[in-house]
């Protein structure tokens, strides 16, 4: 079976990171924050949080050899990547899977979806007031691209309310998402909201706009997670398929910061 605990460990020895190395660079003091997430004695639930991994994934993505990809940090809170990431070991190794990175696993039959009950990691809160005087625009396109690009020539396809996070920003603004390039973590027809004015870190996710054709009248959106951006090359990463995209610099318009997402409101 999988253990996220064990897992966790191995990712940060694989990473060459200490506890307090990690922890630090989670943006907590010291290792006592996150001990326990390595330890099955005092953490015994099936899955982190979304929050959690998160953090994880910022500071972990990349490091390593061979270099820590996005589905070895997300199984550890989404029940799909999760199944995907099994899937993918056992087809690596169809006899035993008692080696894989140092992890212990028992030997299983071909695992299903229903194998892989998420727990709940949401909390009931009191009432969200939204206000109700500042809407903001969506972007968007019915039919993306095969990497779930549209085209963002400006095209407003409805108004939603403004989230409380964002009614001080200005710029705000939100995109539907088109496919399935972000399950699971984005479904197809989910709205994201997004603030241009936050800094972008490895591991955020981000709507990127980017010249694609130097021939076109209007920059191509991606909405992906961000790994790096530098002088040379801006590099975004997609769940479905895995992989990695890649950007000569001159061509990136923006890269905004995704500060939530949900259903229309």
């Amino acid at each position: 079976m999988f253990s996220v605990t064990t897992q966790m460990r191995h990712l940060r020895e694989r990473a060459g990171l200490s506890m307090d190395e990690l922890a630090r660079a989670m943006g907590y003091k010291r290792a006592s924050s996150i001990q326990r997430y390595e330890n099955s004695d005092e953490f015994n639930k099936e899955y982190f949080s979304i929050d959690l991994t998160e953090k994880l994934a910022r500071v972990l993505l990349g490091k390593g050899h061979p270099p820590i990809e996005a589905d070895e940090v997300w199984a550890l809170s989404l029940p799909d990547v999760r199944l995907r990431l099994l899937s993918k070991w056992q087809k690596e190794d169809r006899h035993s899977l008692s080696s894989k990175n140092g992890v212990q696993y028992s030997g299983f039959a071909e695992s299903t979806e229903s194998d892989f009950i998420p727990v709940s990691n949401a909390r009931i809160a009191g009432n969200v007031s939204f206000n109700r005087d500042r809407r903001l625009p969506v972007y968007g396109k019915a039919v993306a691209g095969v990497n779930g690009e549209f085209e963002f020539n400006g095209d407003v396809l409805f108004d939603v309310l403004c989230p409380p996070q964002l009614c001080d920003v200005n710029e705000a603004y939100a995109v539907q998402v088109s496919g399935e390039s972000m399950w699971p973590r984005y479904r197809d027809g989910e709205i994201v909201y997004c603030d241009p004015t936050r800094r972008v870190k490895k591991g955020d996710f981000v709507v990127a706009q980017i010249m694609v054709d130097e021939h076109a009248s209007a920059p191509q959106a991606f909405i992906k997670m961000f790994l790096r951006h530098n002088a040379q090359e801006l590099v975004l990463e997609q769940f479905n398929p895995g992989e990695k995209l890649c950007f000569d610099h001159e061509r990136v318009i923006s890269v905004h910061y995704i500060a939530l997402s949900g259903d229309a409101m």
